[in-house]
């Protein structure tokens, strides 16, 4: 609570999460109200992107990078494309993409 709280859900054998990953960790640090949360969905020993698992069947996820972004009360404030939009404008503002 008290920062804004960007959720990725996200996969190592994602190429477009591995690169977006030192961009945000960029952000988060030059926004220190900005909390980056990364979740990877993938089980241990799993080959490729686990659309199975426990975590990716929970969100009905069908492609990562997805993302949630939370404001500062812990309130969802969007999921989804909406919060992808967010987020991309917060990278473009800090000159990270």
């Amino acid at each position: 609570k008290g920062r804004l709280n960007l959720v990725e859900f996200s996969s190592q054998a994602c190429p477009s999460c591995e690169a977006l990953k030192p961009r945000l960790s960029e952000l988060a640090k030059k926004s220190p109200d900005t909390v980056i949360n990364q979740v990877l969905i993938d089980r241990p020993g799993s080959q490729g992107i686990d659309w199975q698992s426990p975590l990716a069947r929970q969100y009905e996820l069908r492609s990562v990078p997805y993302f949630q972004v939370y404001d500062t009360t812990g309130k969802l404030l969007a999921e989804g494309e909406p919060a992808r939009k967010m987020i991309a404008k917060m990278l473009v503002e800090a000159k990270l993409l």
